[in-house]
């Protein structure tokens, strides 16, 4: 088997909006096999992709997801901690999938995966997918 080609981070956090139309996307950075590019993702587009990827792969229900929060959901602390907890999840999520012989993304497949690939297993990963503006993009 070979390793994991897939490294996954999340560096950094954004406000966008203001005041109460204000909300955080988390920059994604993906690299795989020397190709690397950003995404720009809120809270809600990663449980959209844990519960799809949930019901495709059991076994993805027994990550540990951050929890949904109604209140206080802006606060500094709470984001920066978010952020950190989201990267622990993506990276546990590559690993798992890369060590399930009927993901695509398998690490038991023997070929290199690409960015294409990661991109059809999981449009979540996809530059332009979800962004509303160019100021996203990656």
């Amino acid at each position: 088997m070979r390793r994991n080609q897939i490294q996954v981070q999340i560096p950094r956090y954004i406000l966008r909006g203001q005041g109460r139309d204000s909300y955080h996307v988390f920059e994604v950075k993906v690299t795989i096999a020397g190709d690397t590019w950003s995404v720009y993702r809120r809270y809600r587009k990663f449980r959209e992709l844990h519960n799809t990827m949930k019901r495709l792969y059991i076994e993805v229900g027994e990550l540990d997801f951050p929890h949904r929060r109604f209140f206080g959901n802006r606060a500094e602390e709470f984001v920066r901690a978010r952020r950190a907890q989201l990267e622990t999840y993506l990276k546990s999520f590559i690993s798992l999938c890369a060590s399930l012989h009927d993901c695509p993304i398998s690490a038991f497949s023997g070929r290199l995966i690409a960015k294409r690939d990661l991109c059809d297993f999981a449009p979540f990963f996809k530059q332009g997918i979800f962004e509303q503006t160019k100021t996203y993009s990656g």
